[in-house]
C-alpha cells in the first residue's frame, strides 16, 4: 500500500489545494483524490481516514464508496437507469413497461424515496394497508427483487433488502382463467359487431395475447391465400422476445381473409384500438348470457381466450410438446397445468375409451371351499378346532398353523 498527499501542478504552478494519491494492495494502478483543503495537516488526516476506509472495504467491514453514494440517491433515478439497462438487454417493450408500471406504482404507494427506506417491514406494511391480490403482490415482489438484484451486481447495493420476504399464498382459484366452450364463443360473437367478433375468434384460434394482437400488422400474415397460412409474432412485440411463426387453423385463415380490407398495406394495423377492453367484454358477455366466472370460480376475461386455445389443443389430443410450442411457453407445466382448464377436457370420453376386459371371478362365502382363508396368497388350510389341550399353549395361526392342524380337534 502506498499513500501520500501532494499539491498538483498545472502549467508549472502548484495548486493551493492538496490531493491524495493512494494505491492499495490489489489495485491495478494508483488513484488521485482531490481533497479541496489548503492545509497539509488537514490533508494528511483526510488521507489516513481514506486509507482506513479502503482497508475496511477490502475485508468487507465497510460498504464500498459506490454503495454509500447510491444510498442517498433517489430511487426513481436508480429505476430509470435500471429500465434503460433492461431495454438494452433485449427485453420487449411490454416487459419493460410492466416493470415500470409495477415498480413506480409501488414506490408511490409505499412512500419509499431512497434505499434507506427499503426493507421487509415497508413491503409488509404495503401489503396490509393496500390489500393487493396475492398474485399482484407476488408480481410486484418479483419486479422489486429483480431490480435489487441488478443493483447488487452493479455494486450499488450490498444485499437484496427483500431477500427474506415470503410470497403471498394464493388460497383460492379466483385468479385462474376459465375456458370458453364453443357454444359460449358462438353466443358471444353473435351479439357483438363483426370487428369485435373477429378479435374474440382470432384470440381463441391462436392464443395470441392482447398486447401482441394490438401490434399485429397485415404484413405479419404469410401465405394467407396459400396452402400453409401462418401469422408471425415478431420478437419486438412478443412477451418472450422471440420471433415465432404460428400456423393458422383453416377456419382462422378464412376468418382473416374475410376481415382483410381491400388493398390493405403490409404496415397497416390489424387490431389497433379494436381489441375490446374488459368493460366492453363484460358487457358483451352479459348480453350473451355468460357469467363472469364458471362453477369452479375461474374467471372469464380476454386472457381466458388463451386458456381456451390451450384447452382445445389438449382436448383434440395434440401432443403436449406441440401444444407447448404453439402456446410459446418455455415450460411444459405452464401449458399443461396453468393454461389447460380441466373442466373443458373430455373426461367422460376418455374413460369411455378404455378397453373392455373380463373381470376375474371373485369367490364369495357361499362358494369358498371349506378350510381356505380368503385374501391369502397362497391360501392355507384351516381346520375348525373343537378344543385345545390344556397342556398345550396357544400359538399363532399364521406362524404355527401346522401345530393347530395336529392338535386334538
Amino acid at each position: 500500500m502506498k499513500a501520500h498527499v501532494f499539491q498538483p501542478k498545472r502549467k508549472g504552478e502548484k495548486s493551493p489545494f492538496w490531493s491524495a494519491r493512494i494505491r492499495m494492495d490489489g489495485w491495478p494502478k494508483q488513484k488521485d483524490f482531490p481533497l479541496q483543503v489548503r492545509q497539509k495537516r488537514v490533508a494528511e488526516e483526510m488521507l489516513r481516514a481514506m486509507v482506513k476506509e479502503f482497508e475496511l472495504e477490502a475485508v468487507g467491514l465497510a460498504p464500498a464508496a459506490s454503495i454509500r453514494a447510491a444510498a442517498s440517491k433517489p430511487l426513481l433515478d436508480h429505476l430509470a437507469a435500471y429500465l434503460e439497462a433492461v431495454a438494452a438487454s433485449g427485453k420487449s417493450k411490454n416487459t419493460v413497461g410492466a416493470y415500470k408500471r409495477g415498480i413506480t406504482t409501488f414506490l408511490s404507494r409505499s412512500g419509499w424515496k431512497t434505499l434507506a427506506d427499503t426493507g421487509p417491514a415497508g413491503f409488509d406494511r404495503w401489503r396490509i394497508e393496500h390489500e393487493p391480490s396475492p398474485k399482484y403482490a407476488n408480481d410486484v415482489l418479483g419486479f422489486l427483487r429483480t431490480w435489487f438484484g441488478w443493483m447488487v451486481r452493479r455494486k450499488l447495493l450490498a444485499a437484496d433488502p427483500l431477500a427474506d420476504v415470503t410470497k403471498s399464498k394464493i388460497r383460492n382459484d379466483g385468479c385462474k382463467r376459465a375456458a370458453f366452450t364453443p357454444e359460449q364463443l358462438d353466443r358471444l360473437c353473435a351479439c357483438v359487431p363483426p370487428v369485435r367478433a373477429f378479435a374474440y375468434r382470432f384470440a381463441a384460434y391462436t392464443g395470441i395475447r392482447r398486447g401482441e394482437m394490438n401490434q399485429l400488422r397485415w404484413g405479419d400474415f404469410v401465405n394467407l391465400d396459400g396452402d400453409a397460412p401462418a401469422v408471425v409474432v415478431r420478437a419486438s412485440i412478443s412477451k418472450n422476445a422471440r420471433t415465432e411463426t404460428l400456423p393458422l387453423n383453416p377456419d382462422a385463415a378464412a376468418l382473416v381473409r374475410q376481415m382483410r380490407p381491400d388493398l390493405c398495406q403490409p404496415f397497416e394495423w390489424v387490431f389497433r384500438n379494436r381489441v375490446p377492453n374488459m368493460d366492453t367484454m363484460h358487457r358483451d358477455m352479459k348480453r350473451a348470457g355468460i357469467p363472469p366466472t364458471d362453477a369452479t370460480g375461474a374467471k372469464y376475461d380476454f386472457h381466458a381466450l388463451r386458456t381456451t386455445f390451450a384447452t382445445m389443443l389438449n382436448a383434440a389430443n395434440v401432443p403436449p410438446r406441440v401444444a407447448m410450442q404453439l402456446m410459446r411457453h418455455s415450460d411444459m407445466k405452464l401449458t399443461m397445468k396453468t393454461y389447460t382448464n380441466a373442466s373443458g377436457l373430455p373426461l367422460a370420453a376418455g374413460v369411455a375409451a378404455l378397453p373392455s376386459f373380463s373381470l376375474p371371478k371373485i369367490n364369495t362365502p357361499q362358494n369358498t371351499p371349506e378350510g381356505v382363508v380368503l385374501g391369502q396368497k397362497p391360501a392355507f388350510p384351516v381346520v375348525t378346532c373343537r378344543r385345545l389341550a390344556k397342556s398345550r399353549p396357544s400359538v399363532s395361526v399364521v406362524s404355527r398353523w401346522w401345530t393347530l392342524a395336529g392338535s386334538n380337534c
